[in-house]
């Protein structure tokens, strides 16, 4: 919808599935850190992450959206220390709060990203049904208390990469 925002062409196939293989998480793509003194990749993607969802969600649903990330930081951060991984943790934390704490940077960038020129329920069929994202983290979970062969670990699950032509 961005590219056909930008005046693009776009074509859609609606029975395609996307699922991001989160490729920064899994340190299969390089988070640009540059300029930035000691800090790590996992929390300047986090934070990245956090300030572009703020950003862009609608005034109406901001309130909900602050709840969600808020809450699935907290239960990631309990993870990564369940998983005895405390520096991944705290970039979780830090990565919100380094966003959170600045209200006036998001306020800003809130405004100067103005009005979509496309009603939000146009764009409903081009997102995930609602659950489909509970329900991929429940398979996730699932998938790692039953273990995973070192050829799905390297290639990121059972979701691979698909030619879609020239």
């Amino acid at each position: 919808w961005r590219a056909n925002a930008a005046g693009h062409r776009v074509l859609v196939a609606p029975g395609a599935v996307v699922r991001h293989a989160e490729a920064a998480s899994r340190e299969r793509r390089t988070v640009d850190c540059v300029g930035r003194t000691a800090s790590s990749p996992h929390r300047v993607d986090k934070a990245g992450a956090v300030r572009t969802l703020l950003v862009n969600t609608r005034t109406a649903a901001l309130p909900w959206t602050a709840f969600r990330i808020l809450l699935g930081t907290v239960l990631r951060t309990l993870a990564y220390l369940v998983g005895k991984t405390p520096g991944q943790a705290v970039d979780e934390i830090t990565g919100l709060l380094s966003v959170l704490l600045r209200p006036g940077r998001l306020l800003k960038a809130r405004r100067a990203r103005g009005h979509s020129a496309v009603e939000p329920a146009e764009l409903r069929p081009l997102f995930p049904p609602p659950g489909a994202t509970l329900r991929l983290t429940v398979e996730q979970i699932a998938g790692s208390l039953a273990g995973r062969t070192a050829q799905e670990e390297s290639s990121g699950g059972r979701h691979g990469v698909v030619e879609s032509g020239p």
